[in-house]
């Protein structure tokens, strides 16, 4: 009896079963119909393995916008430092810097996870703009907030691409699932029209790839 479809399968293990069946029903005489029913489902099997492949290049996308905003801030974040405990060295008796930076340090702020940081960032603007606006170091709160909101809005779209590649992984289960009911069905009713002998003839041998799907996809 020829292998049927499984959930565990990979989309595109699937798709290349399908193109197999459809290919193997047209050298069969009145086999036609069963490459024609099998069609439909997989345009749409393989409309979201472009989705999903889609999903997955926008979440990885915007995780390296994050990171790369987040490596700005931790720069913008040592530029600060920098700034402060220059000041502090060209005015004697200044402490701005153990003022703006508990424990005179910044490390521990940029290697916090990089959706905590914007908020810690936070606290720094607030220090500097204590001194006021005429302060020599008041300028670096505004080169501390862009950094923040490109942090912000980069984790902002990043959040929305994971909701998403969940979203189409979801529908790629279920369009799996009519995948496999189709077919099933296929399968039956050419046993029914042909008998079992002819049946297996328009089926692929999917021993095989039953026991390495990943290397007979890459095959």
């Amino acid at each position: 009896m020829a292998r049927m479809l499984y959930l565990r399968d990979s989309a595109t293990f699937m798709l290349n079963v399908l193109r197999r069946h459809q290919r193997l029903s047209r050298k069969v005489q009145a086999g036609e119909n069963y490459s024609k029913d099998i069609q439909p489902v997989f345009d749409k099997l393989k409309a979201q393995v472009a989705l999903n492949t889609q999903a997955e290049v926008d979440r990885q996308n915007s995780h390296d916008d994050v990171l790369f905003a987040d490596s700005d801030l931790d720069n913008v974040i040592r530029d600060v430092y920098d700034a402060c405990k220059g000041y502090d060295r060209n005015n004697a008796g200044s402490s701005i810097l153990n003022t703006i930076f508990e424990n005179g340090t910044f490390s521990e702020i940029i290697h916090m996870p990089y959706d905590k940081e914007p908020g810690e960032a936070e606290k720094l603007i607030v220090k500097l703009e204590s001194f006021g606006a005429s302060h020599n170091i008041f300028p670096q709160a505004a080169r501390l907030r862009k950094a923040i909101e490109d942090v912000n809005k980069a984790l902002e779209v990043f959040k929305t691409q994971i909701r998403n590649e969940k979203k189409v992984e979801a529908e790629m289960e279920i369009i799996k699932m009519e995948t496999i009911r189709a077919y099933e069905n296929n399968y039956l009713n050419a046993r029914r029209q042909f008998g079992s002998a002819l049946t297996e003839k328009i089926f692929p041998v999917l021993s095989l790839a039953a026991v390495r799907p990943q290397q007979v996809e890459s095959n």
